[in-house]
């Protein structure tokens, strides 16, 4: 479990030195300034429950003009936001 979204924060994986391509982050290549977030609570738990219990599901609110567009090619509702974002709920999943 991750000690830091726990307390709500989500911390881009290269906030740095990562990329900032929208396309490469959708891709995998997660060494961005973007976090992941999906608009549904469904996919956010089950990629919360990829490695077995004890995943984190965060919760917030952004704005339009805080997001960045996202390819989503997968079909997960996914919206990236830049940089650190603090003040999620969280949920740990069982």
């Amino acid at each position: 479990m991750d000690g830091l979204a726990m307390m709500g924060t989500a911390l881009p994986l290269g906030l740095e030195d990562g990329h900032d391509d929208p396309e490469l982050h959708n891709n995998g290549d997660n060494w961005s300034i973007f976090t992941s977030w999906s608009i549904s609570e469904t996919k956010a738990t089950e990629i919360a429950r990829k490695n077995g219990p004890g995943g984190v599901v965060m919760t917030n609110r952004f704005k339009l003009s805080e997001t960045v567009p996202d390819p989503d090619k997968y079909n997960e509702g996914e919206v990236l936001v830049p940089g650190i974002d603090r003040g999620a709920a969280t949920q740990i999943i069982k």
